[in-house]
């Protein structure tokens, strides 16, 4: 449902959706355009804006991202997360006047 409103002086458009489940009462929010367009976009065929919502909110596990990159990469992202390491210990042991 498009609902119009007035902000600061400036008229826009606020999309709305509502839900209704068996523990607790449908919710309103009000989302700005460009909100509203991603979550459109993100929007599969045949799937509620609350799909939508519970898709990208879910909390992932790390099991999901096997096979994300090549080993290849990944090893590229471990060396230089290991350098980073190694260049933060040396900065924090200087900075404290460490050997």
């Amino acid at each position: 449902m498009c609902q119009r409103t007035r902000e600061r002086g400036c008229t826009r458009s606020m999309y709305t959706e509502s839900t209704h489940t068996v523990r607790m009462g449908p919710r309103t929010i009000s989302l700005s355009d460009d909100a509203y367009q991603s979550l459109a976009a993100a929007k599969r065929p045949g799937e509620s804006f609350s799909d939508v919502v519970r898709r990208l909110a879910r909390r992932r596990s790390l099991t999901e991202l096997v096979g994300a990159v090549d080993r290849k990469a990944a090893d590229a992202i471990a060396q230089a997360v290991e350098a980073n390491r190694r260049d933060r210990l040396v900065r924090r042991r200087k900075e404290l006047g460490l050997p």
